[in-house]
């Protein structure tokens, strides 16, 4: 990034100390710290950078696994935290974590001061983060910008992130083409590949074996599908019938396993968290359901799996590795 970024005059010769850049990482959810792990540690590696961490959302929330210990599990130091109170799954009530999230957010890099801000993708924490960004002058990255997301939220969001930012990094050319055509410079649009796919080739995976251990589902004897499904946040309807439906059409299949990861902290989740819920507690030893596999055992679970189900873009970034459908 050199060039690209304000620097504090820092010169290296006759024994003057380098002053390190402070990147601040930005992270709200178990899936995109997952995605931003390897980034996260080549940052902390870097001798030129400082690694700063900004721990938001549902990260902070219990009934979501309380996952910003994993954070802490991997070696990360936490710099800030900044509840954003997400009680219930109102449209109303997300809302108003956004603007508890741009308070706590402003704070928070206005006592770190960092050089650059890096946002991830689509979700509300990531807004609320680039607000407060754009209003105290900080540069801000953005990862896995230009892409469409349909009947989403995240769509809108996503572009938002990007007008707000100064760099991007996207996964595929006609998503730097799509940013392009939304004004930013094409100097400052990157087509670096999907961050998912670091963790394919950098995470030594567990067997089955060891994963049917470790999750508590013996997966020795039956195929499985792995099932992430999130509320479709545009939608004017109902939001469990849609569930209920695949839930249906996983039960026609017989003697399938199942594992269900965690639901996003989206308007309508609460619905949709306990269908699933239920149909585990109905089925259990054939069923489990998890708030956070984590990114070892969720692509080693991805690895065996018959075919993976949902709505989750790991459908579409990460399964093709391992040619199974989705």
């Amino acid at each position: 990034m050199e060039g690209l970024l304000p620097c504090r005059p820092a010169p290296n010769w006759r024994g003057i100390e380098l002053v390190r850049r402070k990147i601040c990482v930005v992270t709200g959810s178990r899936a995109e710290y997952g995605l931003l792990y390897w980034l996260m540690r080549e940052i902390k590696e870097d001798p030129e950078l400082e690694l700063k961490v900004l721990v938001t959302g549902m990260h902070l929330e219990e009934r979501f696994g309380n996952t910003v210990e994993a954070i802490e599990k991997d070696g990360f130091g936490i710099n800030a935290r900044v509840p954003m109170d997400i009680i219930d799954d109102k449209p109303s009530t997300i809302a108003k974590s956004i603007g508890r999230g741009v308070i706590g957010m402003t704070d928070a890099m206005s006592a770190l001061l960092p050089d650059c801000v890096v946002l991830f993708g689509d979700r509300y924490e990531m807004l609320a983060a680039g607000q407060a960004a754009m209003f105290l002058q900080i540069p801000m990255a953005h990862i896995h910008g230009g892409e469409a997301t349909e009947g989403l939220m995240d769509e809108a969001i996503r572009h938002a992130l990007s007008k707000l930012s100064h760099l991007h990094f996207v996964a595929a050319e006609p998503y730097r083409e799509r940013v392009i055509q939304m004004g930013e410079q094409p100097s400052s649009v990157h087509n670096v590949g999907a961050a998912g796919l670091d963790n394919l080739a950098n995470l030594d995976l567990l067997n089955r074996t060891t994963l049917s251990k470790t999750i508590g589902l013996n997966l020795s004897t039956s195929p499985y599908f792995l099932v992430t499904y999130h509320p479709v946040t545009l939608s004017q309807g109902d939001q469990v019938g849609p569930v209920q439906e695949m839930l249906a059409a996983i039960s026609a299949f017989g003697d399938y396993k199942v594992i269900f990861t965690g639901v996003n902290a989206d308007p309508g989740y609460g619905g949709v968290a306990r269908a699933i819920e239920e149909y585990a507690e109905e089925r259990i030893g054939d069923v489990i359901f998890t708030n956070s596999l984590g990114q070892r055992n969720y692509l080693s679970a991805m690895k065996y799996a018959a075919s993976v189900v949902g709505n989750s873009s790991s459908g579409i970034w990460e399964v093709p590795n391992y040619k199974i459908g989705t």
